[in-house]
């Protein structure tokens, strides 16, 4: 797989810069004990200040409509809380390409079409051509 140009396998820097990765399980991307620390563990990893994580987490949540849920725990979230979750998680990280592994699956209808209508109005934001919005 290339990203850029290179070859990933021979990656050296952080490929989360570039790319964002939503599971098709979110089960399987869980790692925290609140919904704001779960958001927030990738800009830790990274030694981002608190004020940097605070505001990135905040307007991923607000993206993602679960602003209201920042100290629930992540586990017991709905099925398409939780794939929006791991949306928020991505969009934290602020990577110029996402790839959504089936996104819109167990969200209702509005759900869906909210999800959807995001994604085009954040594409349409970076206006790059690098930019990529995969359903897998």
């Amino acid at each position: 797989m290339l990203v850029d140009g290179n070859d990933i396998a021979n990656w050296a820097g952080d490929l989360s810069v570039k790319v964002g990765y939503v599971f098709q399980n979110p089960d399987l991307q869980i790692l925290e004990d609140t919904v704001f620390d779960e958001v927030a563990y990738g800009l830790k990893c990274k030694k981002m200040t608190e004020g940097i994580i605070k505001k990135q987490v905040t307007d991923a949540l607000t993206a993602m409509g679960l602003e209201d849920l920042v100290d629930a725990y992540p586990r017991a979230l709905s099925f398409g809380q939780k794939r929006r979750l791991g949306v928020a998680a991505a969009l934290a990280l602020q990577p110029r390409t996402l790839i959504l592994d089936e996104i819109t699956n167990g969200q209702d209808e509005q759900e869906k079409e909210d999800m959807m209508a995001y994604l085009r109005k954040l594409n349409e934001e970076r206006k790059l051509p690098s930019f990529l919005l995969h359903m897998i």
